[in-house]
């Protein structure tokens, strides 16, 4: 499958946008919900450093898989050092 099929299919994918506290900061991510008849986890899908791409596809692939999928991005820098 081409990466611009895979794109396109992500488009017509329903993924839901979060927002939640932590050290008083505001953290924003995306819920991508399970598709199909059932749900047999929940993935927290923790990103890897700066510049990571392909995330959601990732986490597109195992929504449709059956899989809940919580990813957020991280406060501060990559080092965790920024307020």
């Amino acid at each position: 499958m081409s990466l611009e099929t895979l794109i396109t299919n992500l488009k017509s994918f329903m993924i839901l946008p979060v927002e939640f506290e932590s050290s008083e900061s505001v953290l924003r991510g995306y819920f991508f919900p399970a598709s199909g008849d059932f749900t047999f986890a929940t993935v927290l899908f923790l990103q890897g450093f700066p510049g990571t791409e392909g995330d959601e596809l990732i986490c597109e692939r195992l929504a449709r898989g059956g899989a809940n999928v919580l990813t957020f991005n991280f406060g501060g820098d990559h080092f965790g050092l920024a307020p």
